[in-house]
């Protein structure tokens, strides 16, 4: 579909040109909106169409007041969040997605649908991957994985990153520590616990973990530590790759503090 060659690519490929072959490195589809912005973008259609039928790309664009060429990546975009629906040489019509958070059951449902957008580009479903249960970080940090590893332009990295982080605020998909929350309604996502229950199970109001462990860096492991004086707890954080020579000089310190 021509609508999806803009911004769309999916993995490396090999081309013969003159007889040779020749390898050609594309990368997998981006999104150049957010999903508010694309919400918005078929809200109009829904308002001036409808969603009964497929719209040829010309009415869509009327209804935009745009011609199709400004809004044709905008479609493709529309589509990996699973919100417009193609029907090749016929057109386009909102899906069962888009009406389902246009019209949700209740605040919950509105925000599972959220959700389940939300993580249908390619990019953003990588990303939510890479930084599950932890911290999101800078731009910088979100960019340079889509460099890397998805083979993306920087200029292209850095415009998917920003995206991705206007959507997660905008929807209110962080937590307070900046750790992605997707499953909403889930009382015991990224909430201390003490015993061995969430907050607020079996619990007297004001009670619970006085210090609960802080998210971890990527790559870093946290270590309980139960003070035996006290019922207060300290936490080590030790690279995932440490030796025992580390260990040692960890030791140095600790009987340092004595």
């Amino acid at each position: 579909m021509e609508e999806e060659k803009e911004n769309s690519q999916n993995q490396d490929l090999n081309t013969v040109s003159n007889g040779k072959k020749k390898r050609v490195i594309v990368s997998h589809p981006y999104p150049i909106k957010s999903l508010p912005e694309a919400v918005a973008f078929v809200e109009t259609i829904y308002t001036k169409l409808g969603a009964n039928e497929y719209f040829d790309k010309e009415d869509i664009a009327k209804a935009h007041n745009m011609t199709y060429i400004a809004i044709r990546q905008i479609l493709s975009t529309c589509q990996q969040y699973g919100l417009l629906e193609n029907k090749h040489g016929v057109g386009y019509k909102p899906t069962d997605l888009f009406i389902a958070i246009k019209h949700p059951d209740n605040d919950l449902d509105h925000s599972q649908k959220i959700a389940e957008s939300f993580q249908k580009p390619y990019p953003f479903a990588f990303l939510i991957d890479r930084f599950k249960g932890h911290p999101i970080p800078h731009l910088l940090g979100i960019q340079n994985p889509l460099i890397k590893e998805l083979s993306y332009k920087k200029d292209i990295a850095s415009k998917v990153a920003g995206l991705f982080v206007d959507t997660l605020r905008h929807y209110s998909l962080l937590d307070d520590k900046d750790i992605i929350r997707l499953n909403a309604g889930d009382p015991k996502q990224h909430i201390p616990t003490s015993g061995g229950k969430p907050n607020g199970e079996g619990q007297k109001d004001g009670d619970g973990d006085k210090n609960p462990i802080p998210p971890p860096p990527v790559g870093v492991l946290p270590i309980l530590i139960p003070m035996k004086s006290t019922n207060e707890k300290a936490y080590l954080y030790l690279p995932e790759n440490y030796k025992e020579e580390d260990l040692d000089r960890i030791l140095k310190f600790v009987d340092a503090l004595k």
